[in-house]
């Protein structure tokens, strides 16, 4: 009985100590910080949330940006597979043409001979008709006996001029014949040629293309490489910073300021006992101590170890150390309602972890202003209630 009464008396002296350390704190809080200083825990979590979605915006651009040069690159590359498909076309058609005009050279070579031979033939017979005299010709007309051998010498020298005039004829339509195949051949075989040599243009300009986009695709990766890392850098800033701010409201709302919660629903009806290896209750709430005021907790006897569950479902906000608590973490279980677990031997989760009921959560120990091993356990609604009301049983 009588340790009871120490431990309750010194609870006592450590929340008058603790009252009076928070108090101090928030006097410099609200009138110790001038004008101008150092931003708030939540200014700095709203510019770091800011600047996330900024960088996440950022990320999106590029992104599309990114996007963007892969489609103009495979467009490129449709167009360039269209494009060097048609140079294979056109060098066959050009190697065709060279053969068909290897085959015309050929044929011009040979009707070349045959020119060459009739042209001989003509001159041969010009020398002829040049060394036959008129005088010849009239001995040759007036040798003959009668009418109709004069009609027969007219008649083989009519033969023989008409002879060279076709000749002569035949000789010019086939030069003229040669010149219009060779020239209707280089014709095809230029234009050929010039449709390769723009095409074989067009392949380049589209060869350039596709490598600046690619250019633009490896200069997008890499932006988008050090975006991502930027925003897994900003991300961890803005978890440190909520953790502060929450960790700032939970201090605040514990030295009397708001106790309003999340604004979500509160289901978890009563809490369950959060030792469940005893219940031995070394303090009560509202007993009072040497100066008459009332234990804002509810102390639990249990040996050092002993596991600490959670009484409701809810969210860990707060788990540190502090100078009368000891080692102690707080859940929000929901519109406004917390429960506080103080002088902890060890705290077993974190800020941000999702509890539920039942579920362990700390140690039983003697940190902070404490006696001996025990668990000072705190409900909050508008203010610390009397954890009796909301516990089973």
């Amino acid at each position: 009985m009588k340790e009871k009464r120490f431990d309750r008396r010194f609870s006592q002296k450590g929340f008058l100590h603790l009252f009076s350390v928070c108090f101090a704190v928030l006097l410099l809080v609200v009138f110790a910080v001038p004008v101008g200083a150092e931003e708030s825990p939540k200014e700095k979590y709203e510019r770091l949330k800011e600047e996330l979605a900024g960088i996440e915006e950022s990320i999106e651009g590029t992104r599309g940006n990114m996007a963007a040069a892969e489609e103009m690159r495979t467009q490129l590359a449709r167009e360039k597979e269209v494009v060097d498909e048609m140079i294979r076309l056109n060098q066959e058609e050009i190697a065709q043409t060279e053969a068909a005009l290897a085959v015309k050279e050929e044929e011009i070579a040979q009707k070349r001979q045959v020119i060459y031979e009739n042209d001989q033939l003509f001159q041969q017979r010009l020398i002829a008709i040049y060394k036959m005299n008129n005088a010849n010709m009239i001995t040759q007309v007036l040798a003959v006996d009668s009418f109709s051998e004069l009609l027969q010498a007219v008649d083989a020298l009519q033969r023989i001029s008409e002879h060279d005039t076709d000749l002569l004829e035949m000789l010019s339509q086939q030069r003229a014949e040669l010149e219009a195949q060779q020239a209707e051949i280089d014709a095809m075989l230029q234009n050929l040629n010039n449709v390769y040599a723009e095409l074989a243009n067009n392949a380049g300009i589209l060869a350039n293309n596709i490598a600046a986009q690619d250019a633009a695709i490896s200069q997008a990766e890499a932006e988008l490489a050090a975006q991502q890392v930027a925003y897994e850098n900003k991300e961890d800033e803005v978890e440190q910073a909520r953790i502060a701010y929450e960790a700032m409201l939970a201090a605040t709302r514990y030295m009397g300021g708001s106790s309003a919660g999340d604004g979500s629903e509160y289901v978890g009806g009563v809490f369950t006992w959060p030792v469940p290896a005893s219940y031995r209750i070394t303090c009560h709430f509202g007993s009072p101590d040497p100066n008459g005021n009332g234990h804002l907790g509810m102390d639990i006897g249990a040996p050092t170890g002993t596991s600490i569950v959670a009484a409701g479902n809810g969210v860990v906000i707060t788990a540190t150390g502090h100078s009368s608590y000891g080692n102690y973490l707080v859940i929000d279980h929901g519109n406004g309602v917390k429960t506080l677990y103080a002088h902890c031997s060890s705290l077993d989760v974190g800020v941000g972890t999702v509890v539920s009921t039942g579920q362990h959560i700390a140690q039983v120990g003697s940190t902070g202003f404490s006696t001996g091993p025990h668990l000072h356990f705190e409900v909050h609604d508008g203010g610390r209630q009397n954890p009796i009301n909301y516990l089973k049983g």
